[in-house]
């Protein structure tokens, strides 16, 4: 008989084993956790007297602010990046057609994207080998 039979029940077996025990180590480290608690919050009181979120208040940027802050986390991205965070470009230009169709967005030197949370605002991304040199913001014409 072989060690694996045809209805695959020891692949299973293996299969719910691994799974009980992840949930197993998992239910260990939060009941670790959970047992520490005082120790953090005896921790936390040294840390941050006035609370935690005394740390992390943060001031949001102004629009002026903003927009050199956003400049500077666009700089050195991929073009892969850049397409996650904020999707195809509303335009591009492209300095030659593309060799196949559909491809223009990803030969093109510049992306553009409206920014309409800043009135009629536009953010040019140029690219140099697949990563943005460059980001210039400018008002659309109305």
């Amino acid at each position: 008989m072989s060690q694996f039979d045809s209805s695959g029940t020891q692949a299973a077996s293996l299969y719910q084993l691994s799974v009980w025990s992840a949930a197993n180590l998992a239910g260990m480290v939060n009941d670790h956790l959970a047992a520490r608690q005082p120790f953090f919050k005896r921790l936390m009181k040294k840390i941050a007297p006035n609370g935690a979120k005394a740390i992390f208040k943060g001031r949001r940027p102004s629009n002026q602010e903003s927009l050199p802050l956003l400049a500077d986390a666009v700089v050195g991205s991929s073009r892969t990046t850049i397409f996650a965070v904020f999707g195809p470009p509303g335009g591009v230009a492209v300095t030659a057609p593309p060799e196949e169709p559909g491809s223009a967005v990803w030969e093109a030197g510049t992306w553009y994207y409206s920014l309409p949370q800043n009135g009629s605002m536009a953010m040019a991304v140029n690219f140099d080998d697949d990563y943005a040199h460059c980001v210039e913001f400018f008002q659309m014409p109305e």
